[in-house]
């Protein structure tokens, strides 16, 4: 492949999360939960489509100004509703999507991350395309910094390998934390829900059967590894912020600015 002709960003969002019904909506200093998704998306400076089942949320679109895929019907998890979301675009749009394209799905409630992150996935994702057998999928994670949010369920961790591909997600405490031996000291990896894929690997990844850990942990990532799909990992050095409950309204109304 060699080269990432262009990006185009998806977020997924739907109303019916049920940590926080009505998320994408939900308001933080006045502005809604998609609203600071997209405004993060569109500083990236490359194309932003919002796809989701809701008449509520392709109304918000219209209102923000930003493109919106109706993607009705079952749909399992936010990657596949991304496929699906493109499929459509192509097949009724007389869109075309290179195999080079990079798809990075941004999940709707990631209020605040650095715009710059998008790029260096693409720098990554043309290193790994040079490869014979490199990674067709890319994500990020941070290194955490208050030992208090390891053990929230909502925080999925994720192990690498030298080369920093997965290992392993989980929601739960891993690696474990051993006596006298501080969090910091073990430096935590946590997950940060965006991803990249190029084009061909989304539209099989979208077709995989789920497996039985996935299900467990209710991470789609693990579906991917389950069929041994490599995932490149990314550090993230710049603070992101998403949105899972109350408690995260509370704190990022104190940490985002107004209108």
């Amino acid at each position: 492949m060699g080269k990432v002709m262009n990006v185009q960003i998806v977020i997924p969002a739907r109303m019916g999360a049920s940590r926080l019904p009505g998320k994408p909506l939900r308001s933080i200093n006045g502005k809604p939960v998609l609203q600071w998704c997209v405004e993060a998306a569109k500083a990236t400076g490359h194309p932003v489509l919002v796809t989701s089942p809701d008449e509520a949320i392709a109304q918000e679109c219209r209102r923000i100004g930003v493109k919106h895929v109706m993607t009705r019907g079952v749909v399992k998890n936010g990657t596949e509703r991304v496929c699906r979301a493109l499929r459509q675009v192509v097949k009724y749009e007389d869109a075309l999507l290179a195999d080079s394209t990079l798809i990075v799905n941004i999940q709707g409630d990631m209020v605040r991350f650095d715009p710059g992150l998008v790029d260096r996935m693409v720098k990554v994702a043309v290193e790994e395309s040079n490869k014979v057998a490199g990674a067709g999928i890319f994500s990020l994670y941070s290194l955490c910094e208050d030992p208090k949010t390891i053990h929230d369920r909502n925080n999925p961790k994720v192990v690498t390998d030298y080369y920093d591909m997965a290992l392993l997600f989980t929601r739960s405490l891993i690696p474990v934390w051993p006596r006298g031996i501080t969090a910091e000291a073990i430096r935590y990896k946590m997950h940060i829900g965006i991803y990249g894929y190029f084009w061909p690997v989304l539209r099989g990844l979208a077709s995989l059967p789920q497996c039985k850990l996935e299900i467990i942990e209710s991470l789609e990532q693990l579906r991917w590894l389950h069929y041994r799909k490599k995932i490149r990992m990314l550090h993230e050095p710049h603070s992101t912020m998403s949105i899972n409950d109350e408690v995260d309204l509370v704190l990022a109304e104190k940490h985002l600015g107004g209108k």
